[in-house]
């Protein structure tokens, strides 16, 4: 059974902007917490798998898209 998401030109556009202006960022804000960035690398990784199921499901409102990331980062 396919339980990947799939996502539209339109949501693909939207993670693939998120990803590029923020990956960065969440990266060190993970590896502040963490101190290791191999785990931080993991875990950014993840915010991003669950960015990819907000966007396809409807969840993600164009709004404060850092913050917005950095909550979905504090609950990983």
């Amino acid at each position: 059974m396919n339980t990947q998401p799939v996502l539209t030109r339109e949501e693909l556009a939207t993670v693939s902007s998120l990803y590029k202006n923020y990956r960065e960022d969440i990266f060190r804000f993970l590896r502040s917490k963490v101190y290791d960035s191999e785990l931080a690398e993991d875990l950014t990784q993840a915010v991003y798998l669950n960015v990819i199921r907000a966007v396809s499901s409807g969840r993600y409102k164009q709004k404060r898209d850092k913050a917005w990331l950095t909550k979905i980062a504090m609950n990983e």
